[in-house]
């Protein structure tokens, strides 16, 4: 009809960076309008032909409800395409048809043409009347997580809450609606329960976990276009379930069969016991008649007997104690550790232990159980087996939870373990405390002596108990201590205890020497104050020096 346009993609104007989106139809041709991956050719009162790059659509009002007088197309921010025509406006985005009538508040007809500027703001022009400049709506843009595959298995849009152990790979995949530009899109995601931190940006719209440990997770991701800032999140919630051998039934079957065992032998040796009293007594009643004067003697071997017979089952249980203790020190490239134990004439309790992290960090372990005899080897049997299993695996303050649950779910009639553990990685340490003496620090730095205290109730106290975590720092020539109550509580002759002072600052003029230097001089210092006297307790040394 004699418009003129005007091409301004090469104009070097900062004001003219335009893009031409309609315009009024030329006579004996047609307006084109493409968005997207799709084109729009408008045939001239006979409706719409929509072209996807490999077939054409041709949509009139008999197969559609496209009216026929489509005209003065306008291309929005979000991607769609709007016409006028008689009855209203008409929104097309891809192949999927929308109208608008009077009473909507959008006007019949529309504007001769419009432009975006640079920065997206829609230029209406209106023959005889002049031209309006609005910023479009932008749609919401929503993000949802489209897909899951566990194990190779896909689930769309409905996704299972519970999984077992077995089923823990996982595919995340996940889109945002709306967006023009899908390539410009950003995605981060985290996985609570296993991430500590939300990952690095990516225009990928997907990502996988391998091999995820039992536990509940909940997965969150976040989109944005371009240099916006996050707007729209989705989230995902799930457990995975434990294998039935670490199930609490599975636990509890293990300890009733340890327990049962123990039971069987303490029966055994009861019966055994008898069955030779009476025995023995049968034969001092018999020789009572005849051998009055060996009676003194024939009793007196009686109660050797007995003695050798405790003297020897004293023995199987302190060699049982001893069979808990590692065989081996660990050997790291950054740590040099020693340990030493010395049992009490009662067998105690003591027990310390190591393990390493699939991360590289180790564990280092002291207890204490209540009790002698045999009660504190069962009792220190079960925290080797919960120690070996669990802390591998654990934070040091779950696995202090998890182990006080346990011990306290098995009703040991009081029985409790006082407990120390501490993790070091990359010269980090991290300590828990549950009422044994406090851990010494030596820093290097500094000359000194640091106690470290972190309240805590014994293990298997009470159910449900909460434990504090200590962090800190390491140096190279740093030197840890940790003690049983063994050595401050020595007394000498005089009745006097060894203490926790005088133990400090033995600590602190010996700490620069070597670990087994350092154990060598506390262990003399405790003969020398009971004159080489057997101790009343276990007495235990754990020493580390940071290289």
């Amino acid at each position: 009809n004699g418009t003129e346009f005007i091409d301004l993609s090469d104009s070097t104007d900062e004001y003219a960076d335009y893009r031409i989106l309609n315009g009024a139809s030329v006579a004996g041709t047609h307006t084109n309008i493409q968005s997207g991956n799709y084109l729009y050719i408008r045939l001239r009162g006979r409706g719409l032909v929509i072209f996807d790059g490999k077939n054409l659509k041709y949509l009139t009002p008999r197969n559609s409800i496209l009216p026929t007088d489509i005209h003065n197309p306008i291309w929005d921010y979000s991607g769609n395409i709007f016409f006028g025509s008689h009855a209203g406006a008409v929104k097309i985005r891809g192949e999927n048809i929308t109208l608008y009538f009077d009473d909507e508040n959008i006007k019949a007809g529309g504007p001769s043409g419009a432009l975006e500027d640079m920065n997206g703001n829609i230029i209406k022009f209106y023959v005889g009347i002049g031209i309006s400049i609005e910023k479009p709506k932008k749609e919401s843009d929503i993000l949802r997580i489209s897909s899951i595959t566990i194990n190779d298995m896909p689930y769309y849009y409905k996704f299972p809450q519970e999984l077992s152990y077995s089923e823990n790979s996982i595919l995340f995949n996940y889109s945002v609606l709306n967006f023009s530009s899908p390539d410009q899109t950003m995605y981060e995601h985290i996985l609570e329960g296993y991430d500590k931190e939300w990952s690095r940006a990516s225009n990928l719209s997907f990502t996988e976990y391998q091999n995820l440990p039992p536990g509940k997770y909940n997965f969150k991701v976040r989109a944005a276009l371009g240099i916006r800032e996050y707007s729209s999140e989705a989230n995902l919630s799930f457990a995975i379930t434990p294998p039935y051998w670490k199930t609490w039934w599975a636990y509890s079957a293990y300890f009733f069969m340890f327990f049962g065992f123990f039971y069987t032998i303490r029966k055994i040796e009861l019966k055994r016991q008898k069955k030779n009293t009476a025995i023995k007594e049968s034969q001092l009643r018999a020789e009572a008649a005849e051998l009055q004067a060996k009676a003194a003697e024939a009793q007196s071997k009686v109660i050797q007997a007995e003695n050798d017979r405790k003297s020897q089952e004293l023995e199987e249980a302190r060699n049982l104690q001893l069979s808990m203790l590692p065989k081996i020190l660990p050997q790291l490239p950054n740590l040099e550790i020693a340990a030493y134990m010395k049992t009490a004439t009662e067998v105690g309790g003591d027990y310390y232990d190591f393990s390493i992290k699939e991360d590289g960090s180790v564990n280092i372990c002291l207890g204490d159980a209540t009790g002698h005899g045999m009660k504190a080897g069962t009792l220190v049997s079960m925290i080797k087996s919960l120690f070996t299993a669990e802390s591998i695996k654990l934070d040091i303050g779950d696995f202090f939870e998890s182990a006080n649950d346990a011990l306290k779910k098995m009703s040991l009639d009081k029985m409790m373990m006082a407990f120390a553990m501490l993790n070091i990685k990359d010269r980090k340490i991290k300590i828990s405390n549950a009422g044994i003496p406090p851990i010494y620090i030596y820093r290097k730095s500094k000359n000194s002596v640091e106690e470290i205290q972190v309240s805590g109730l014994p293990i298997g106290a009470i159910k449900n108990t909460k434990y504090n975590i200590y962090g800190s720092s390491l140096s190279a020539g740093d030197t840890i201590l940790m003690i049983s109550d063994g050595m401050p509580e020595l007394q000498n002759i005089k009745n006097e205890m060894y203490g926790y002072d005088r133990l400090i600052s033995l600590f602190e003029i010996i700490a620069q020497e070597s670990p087994e230097d350092i154990i060598s001089k506390l262990k003399n210092a405790g003969s020398e104050w009971v004159k080489d006297a057997d101790p009343d307790d276990d007495v235990t040394f754990v020493v580390i020096k940071v290289k």
